[in-house]
């Protein structure tokens, strides 16, 4: 079945912008999983992206999504989009708005930049950051008690400055009342991120048998070919961040990390990372 936002067709495009107080709606962006983008400016014409949020339950009234959404307000996290407020526009719908992260040309994502990179793919240095920028921003979530679910490549925002951040932290699942989660949909969470973690490294999918992305990749160490293997894993797999953060290729210093001090882990790993990779200041 076809998203409903998955398209829009030329009366949609041409019929006016919603109106969203405090910004003015400009042009509508392609539209994401969770929810239709639009990009806006405030009275200070600084950029905004407002988030038209998909329907929770159908059974769920426009406040009682918000409620559940305006716990996010409060995450502040270097890997997690921002969310500076929860509101309602037009007709009581439910609107999230968060910092403009693109360029002239629209928000960039994990998706949208494989095509402009030689072969559809990343060098080893550059998917390990994007790897590991995800998995912090999933073990900061965790430790507040939010589940984001499965990811895409599409949700992964990459800013002017080559960081990757989860874009709509957990909106989808929250908009829905989901908000537990176990050691299951941990491990989803991080299969998901290996099958982006396989393309980013051989621009393919995974198949079944999965081909080890070493053979595939010249000079890719051959650590990869173990940590996609477990993360791939549908039946074991993951478990936590603190392990796939532990096993990750030139992860050293990060193992034997608990899960209690596995951000200030992670966020030293992080940093040396970003000191070992050429132009980290420049935009991917």
């Amino acid at each position: 079945m076809t998203h409903p936002f998955a398209r829009t067709n030329r009366k949609e495009r041409s019929a006016p912008a919603p109106v969203l107080e405090g910004l003015t709606l400009m042009e509508e962006l392609p539209a994401c999983r969770a929810a239709r983008r639009w990009k806006g400016r405030d009275a200070h014409g600084e950029p905004w992206t407002a988030y038209l949020v998909r329907a929770g339950r159908e059974e769920s009234t426009p406040l009682e999504v918000r409620e559940r959404l305006m716990p996010l307000v409060s995450l502040s996290h270097p890997h997690l989009l921002p969310v500076d407020r929860v509101t309602s526009g037009e007709g009581g719908r439910v609107w999230v708005v968060s910092p403009y992260t693109g360029n002239h040309d629209g928000l960039v994502t994990l998706a949208s930049l494989l095509p402009m990179k030689d072969g559809g793919q990343m060098s080893q240095a550059e998917a390990e950051r994007a790897v590991l920028h995800t998995l912090e921003a999933m073990g900061d979530l965790h430790e507040r008690g939010l589940y984001h679910g499965p990811l895409r490549a599409d949700e992964l925002l990459v800013d002017r400055h080559g960081s990757v951040m989860i874009e709509l932290p957990c909106v989808l699942r929250l908009a829905q009342g989901l908000k537990r989660g176990d050691a299951e949909l941990v491990r989803d969470e991080i299969h998901s991120l290996g099958v982006i973690a396989y393309r980013l490294l051989t621009g393919l999918e995974p198949g079944t048998p999965c081909i080890p992305a070493s053979r595939l990749v010249k000079r890719l160490s051959r650590a990869w070919d173990a940590w996609l293997e477990t993360a791939l894993d549908e039946s074991a797999g993951f478990f936590s961040v603190a392990d796939a953060i532990a096993a990750l290729p030139m992860s050293a210093d990060s193992t034997g990390a608990s899960e209690s001090s596995e951000q200030p882990a992670v966020r030293t790993r992080a940093a040396g990372l970003l000191r070992r990779i050429p132009g980290v200041g420049k935009s991917w």
